[in-house]
């Protein structure tokens, strides 16, 4: 794997080394997570270091392996990733540098269409793209501005990054959310995603709140169920804006708690496709306006039929 660096920041990442890494290295790796991405579903192989990229078409799954790190990195660390609409394959990771060199928070972009191209790298300074989505043009990150975090100022949490710019641009700060959760705003099973027409909807149970935006201000909104530290509830938003998610079908969960499909209607959830249970664990992928998408701890991809809806049901 080869990329074209510009290590600007790096500096000021060494310098923060000794609270970075252990903060980093503990926190969960949402690389683990599956993703849906146009007619590619990415998984992450820890155990490979490596990135599978598996059309739905059936044609061969292609790899990108960062076991070998770029230079002057001796490891890369995956966080998230997403392809964007113009096919480039965004990847948010951790460079580990050598020695007692600290660690350097990056967004490596790949052509999906020649993985073997070089790459390019950005240098996302103190910012730690826990999470990334690409929308309206845009790359967005959910994740702490960790030299803020440190001085206890109110840092940002969600980023925007345009093509071109130096900086990203703040789209929403730690103090418009509640305080008093004992999780941070990026912690899992936070997910960004990608509304229609632009803009994103951050998801994040961690503070018990979702945020919807966009060009405007945020609308920051309690999240529309109660989060549970054991619960696997992923969530899609269809073309129309609606949010869909794989919910308990039991209010005492358990292990083998089967799951099934809601979608949001004012303050409510309607069981969608009712005779439809699955697995704990499995994952909302994407909805589109007849099928919802699934992928199950396997990695083994289905679908269920949404069936046809009156024109104009919210």
């Amino acid at each position: 794997m080869r990329l074209t660096p510009s290590y600007t920041g790096i500096v000021h990442a060494r310098r923060l080394a000794n609270v970075l890494i252990p903060l980093l290295l503990a926190a969960p790796l949402d690389a683990q997570v599956p993703r849906l991405c146009g007619d590619l579903v990415l998984t992450y192989d820890a155990g490979l270091v490596a990135l599978t990229l598996t059309p739905i078409d059936g044609a061969p799954a292609r790899r990108l392996n960062f076991a070998q790190a770029p230079e002057p990195f001796e490891a890369i660390m995956l966080r998230d990733y997403v392809v964007r609409s113009d096919g480039r394959l965004a990847v948010s990771a951790a460079g580990v540098l050598p020695g007692q060199g600290g660690m350097a928070n990056l967004i490596m972009e790949f052509d999906t269409r020649d993985l073997n191209r070089p790459g390019t790298i950005r240098n996302t300074g103190p910012v730690v793209c826990a999470l990334i989505e690409a929308s309206g043009g845009s790359l967005w990150c959910l994740g702490p501005d960790m030299p803020a975090l440190m001085r206890g100022q109110d840092y940002g949490v969600l980023y925007r990054f345009d093509d071109g710019e130096e900086k990203p641009a703040v789209m929403l700060k730690r103090g418009q959310l509640p305080r008093e959760a004992t999780q941070s705003p990026w912690a899992r099973p936070a997910q960004l995603l990608a509304a229609p027409g632009g803009g994103v909807v951050a998801l994040m149970p961690g503070v018990r709140r979702m945020a919807r935006v966009g060009d405007g201000e945020p609308r920051v909104l309690e999240l529309p169920w109660e989060p549970r530290s054991h619960s696997v509830v992923s969530a899609a938003l269809d073309p129309r804006g609606r949010l869909f998610a794989l919910l308990p079908l039991a209010e005492n969960e358990k292990f083998d708690t089967p799951y099934g499909l809601f979608r949001r209607q004012g303050n409510r959830w309607i069981r969608i496709a009712g005779d439809a249970d699955v697995l704990r664990g499995t994952r909302l992928l994407a909805v589109s306006d007849q099928t919802a998408v699934l992928i199950d701890r396997l990695n083994k991809v289905s679908t269920i039929p949404l069936g046809a809806e009156p024109a104009g049901t919210p």
